[in-house]
């Protein structure tokens, strides 16, 4: 998944640059409201360091319970990710007490 909000960090960072180098299939996402030379610039990177990857232009929707609270208003977006920050995931609650591997051997839900 690359952001062109952050055109080139995709070289930057690790494992990021690892993913992008070997990665059959890339999303470049956030189409919708990223500048065009963000864009260009991700779009080029793929080319020269991966060009056998398929690359896949997608757009992040937001979808609110109450659009009329928020309609003509400024507002910041916090993607919430329940399932791995706040525990809903048992394979994130195991992971956080400790070794997964140790604690799926003794439970054998982890094989």
């Amino acid at each position: 998944m690359l952001d062109p909000h952050r055109a080139g960090h995709e070289l930057l960072y690790h494992p990021g640059e690892t993913h992008f180098r070997r990665a059959k299939v890339l999303i470049v996402n956030k189409m919708d409201s990223a500048p065009v030379a963000g864009v260009q610039q991700v779009m080029a990177n793929i080319a020269a360091i991966n060009p056998s990857t398929t690359a896949v232009q997608a757009r992040s929707n937001i979808k609110v319970d109450k659009p009329e609270l928020i309609n003509g208003k400024r507002v910041l977006v916090i993607p919430w990710r329940n399932g791995l920050r706040f525990g809903n995931d048992r394979r994130a609650k195991i992971s956080r007490r400790g070794n997964r591997r140790s604690q799926a051997g003794r439970k054998g839900q982890f094989g």
